[in-house]
């Protein structure tokens, strides 16, 4: 028996620091009896219960790599690898027999389950540690037991639910629980969890990576949503998600950064902002040299494949296999800096001309661009703080609970036992919470926004191309976000705004913005095309704005130091000659509010407003598809967007929804997996309402004679 609990727990790993849980390197066989004695060996037995979440073979890529394969084929995003040889449950491809993303994260989960047991079972063991030490302890324990039971009913359904350790090969032989039983043990298990942790507030912390009391509460708010959802829809868990959100806002430790790029910014550059503790549990790979330089390797987060395609000096090596959905990119409102954040406006220039120590090899879409296969920007390589990159290793940290995420739930489960306007305990309604998760996003938390319309005021006259807008703001009006220490020896700095001015018989009939650029104090100068600039070499044809005029360079060349100011005829400034076009066209930018609309705000709307705004603000982050799932629309709405991919029209719907435009094939740096398959319809055809469930691993199936495998499969 010895042998087999040695078996159990073999991946049990080794702490280089007690203070951050996972600067881990793998240790040898451990068993029980000399095992739980010392500080030092139950914190590598604790951690050996949160390493599951990176576990997978053969690179180690855990929640974004095997799991997160799971998460995708929605209309927040789906997976660009090849569709004719695989069995992702991101296109709904998935069987029995899928080994690694069934069956991994069936048997990955039920590692982190029987590791949870045995430490539980073992931490009475030492007598060297304070009672408040081993309080802690067991209140983590005892979480991370009852969440990975959480990750398995939801991908699941009924369950085994043991308790105890595997002792033995009868231990194999475990009955299914049914769903809702799960979930009430689960919810259980985690207020018993956060009442031991009660030692551990968010202040005892200076990094995310183990649970603190709050921590619990807010995942606690998550598993009560669910229960109260499809298809357990327990719906007195309502109330108890809006208590245990409500219990995390009280407290007064966590709070939104002011600056919603900040927080992924942080992320990537492995900073903690223990000011706000936004983020209340992320996962970090380990990056420090000295533990590789022991023959460690980094635990692969694999944001490098779902980030920005890029093969070349600082930018990193990123495969680029997320691909967003348009439905997505047009959920967002105008002013929403959010979304091009979220989804990159831009992408990578990899081509042989750039130098692998070029800046900014970004090459922005123009505003006419297919939104299909968009990718996604939340996470950028080059703000990790390696001066060089192993393929595509990332030491990026992944959050799995945010303080917003905490206020969208909580004004879900709120609105729907007391409506929208309910001051719940706290004083904060839940139309109160959106619109601090929105005012954020819209970039009024900082006092810096960006830019939601333009206003077209004259049409000018003499335009022969289509003119860039060029944005100037005044000393000062720009406000750069906080961290401005340059990374990879590329600085931070606002992005501005970006939009293109239609010409219609010379004139400019209409301006359409394609970024809204961030970090704008008050609405910044529009001008309807490029500025005359000294000592620039122009080319024959080129047009250039100065004075309210538009001139035409006639003779190529380099300007000098005085620009033309001429109403007609030729201007000769330098060894370039420009000639009068006419009247430059103004235009005024302008900020929108964040706030709800009392449409948005009404009860009757209030669901939807929820929806959409949790996949604007949480996107990427691997909830969208369980959401789906428990407002009960997933197959609907992963169905419609095969009819939106399928088609041309950029029409309106009379539902509303919209046809997004001719789909185009993508491409990755490994090349064009699937220029004759497309990606966005793929799962739309395959899924039916057997999806909502993943099937039961035939491994299980084969060694349990007590499984039973879900309806469908």
């Amino acid at each position: 028996m010895k042998k087999f609990i040695k078996f159990l727990i073999i991946p049990a790993i080794w702490l280089a620091s007690c203070e951050k849980s996972l600067d881990i390197v793998p240790e040898s066989f451990v068993s029980t009896e000399n095992f739980f004695n010392t500080q030092a060996e139950i914190e590598v037995a604790l951690n050996a219960i949160y390493e599951v979440q990176f576990s997978g073979s053969p690179y180690q890529a855990g929640y974004n790599e095997y799991w997160r394969h799971c998460f995708l084929g929605t209309d927040e995003s789906t997976s660009n690898q090849n569709l004719n040889t695989n069995d992702y449950p991101t296109h709904y491809n998935e069987t029995s027999s899928s080994i690694k993303y069934v069956q991994g994260l069936w048997s990955t989960c039920f590692v982190g389950v029987n590791r949870a047991n045995v430490f539980l079972e073992n931490i009475d063991k030492s007598k060297s540690i304070t009672e408040d030490q081993r309080t802690i302890y067991r209140g983590e324990a005892t979480f991370l037991r009852a969440y990975y039971l959480f990750m398995l009913t939801q991908w699941f359904g009924d369950i085994p639910l043991p308790k105890e350790s595997s002792k033995s090969l009868k231990g194999v032989q475990r009955a299914f629980t049914p769903t809702k039983e799960v979930y009430d043990f689960v919810i259980s298990e985690m207020e018993k969890a956060q009442d031991l942790l009660k030692l551990r507030p968010a202040t005892a912390l200076t990094f995310n990576e183990k649970v603190s009391q709050t921590a619990v509460q807010g995942m606690l708010a998550r598993v009560c949503l669910f229960a109260a959802g499809y298809p357990v829809n327990d719906t007195k868990r309502y109330a108890d998600a809006s208590m245990w959100a409500q219990k995390v806002i009280a407290s007064g430790l966590h709070h939104l950064n002011p600056d919603y790029d900040q927080v992924f910014i942080d992320h990537s550059s492995n900073i903690y902002d223990n000011t706000n503790r936004e983020t209340l549990w992320q996962l970090t790979p380990i990056s420090n040299a000295n533990l590789q330089a022991l023959g460690t390797t980094l635990r692969e987060q694999y944001i490098p494949r779902v980030g920005l395609t890029a093969s070349r000096g600082i930018w990193g090596a990123d495969q680029g296999f997320e691909r967003t959905n348009p439905r997505a990119y047009y959920t967002y409102a105008a002013g929403d800096i959010r979304r091009d954040w979220n989804i990159a406006p831009f992408y990578i220039s990899n081509a042989s001309s750039i130098k692998p120590t070029d800046i900014n090899p970004m090459i922005y879409f123009p505003y006419n661009a297919s939104k299909w296969n968009r990718e996604p920007g939340k996470w950028r390589r080059y703000y990790e703080t390696h001066t060089t990159f192993s393929g595509p290793i990332s030491a990026q940290a992944f959050p799995l609970l945010r303080y917003s995420d905490v206020l969208l739930m909580y004004a879900e489960a709120e609105a729907h036992e007391n409506g929208p306007l309910s001051p719940g305990t706290i004083g904060m309604t839940p139309v109160d919470a959106v619109n601090l998760v929105r005012r954020r996003g819209y970039g009024e938390a900082r006092g810096a926004k960006g830019v939601a319309t333009i206003t077209l005021t004259s049409p000018g006259s003499g335009y022969t191309t289509q003119p860039e807008c060029t944005f100037v703001s005044t000393p000062g009006n720009r406000k750069l976000r906080t961290q401005t220490v340059p990374v990879n020896q590329r600085p931070y700095l606002n992005e501005d705004a970006r939009a293109t001015g239609i010409v219609t018989s010379g004139a400019i009939s209409g301006i359409e913005l394609y970024d809204m650029g961030e970090g704008y104090v008050i609405p910044p100068t529009v001008i309807v095309g490029t500025p005359f600039a000294p000592n620039t070499v122009y080319t024959a044809g080129k047009q250039v704005v100065n004075n309210g005029n538009l001139y035409t360079v006639t003779v190529a060349g380099t300007s000098g130091n005085v620009a033309p100011t001429n109403a007609s005829g030729t201007f000769v400034s330098g060894t370039t000659t420009f000639t009068y076009a006419g009247v430059a066209a103004t235009a005024v930018a302008n900020f929108a509010s964040a706030d709800l609309t009392p449409a948005m705000a009404s009860a009757g709307n209030f669901l939807k407003t929820i929806q959409d705004e949790r996949l604007r603000e949480l996107a990427f982050e691997c909830l969208r598809r369980q959401d789906l799932k428990r407002w009960g629309i997933l197959v609907s709405t992963v169905k419609r967007i095969g009819i939106e991919a399928g088609a041309g029209s950029e029409e309106l719907n009379s539902n509303g929804t919209k046809l997004y435009g001719a789909y185009a094939a993508p491409s990755t740096a490994l090349g064009n997996l699937n220029a004759n398959v497309n990606i966005f319809t793929t799962g739309p055809n395959n899924i039916t309402e057997i999806d909502n469930l993943l099937p039961i691993p035939n491994s299980e199936i084969i060694a349990n004679k007590l499984a039973k495998q879900n309806p469908g499969y």
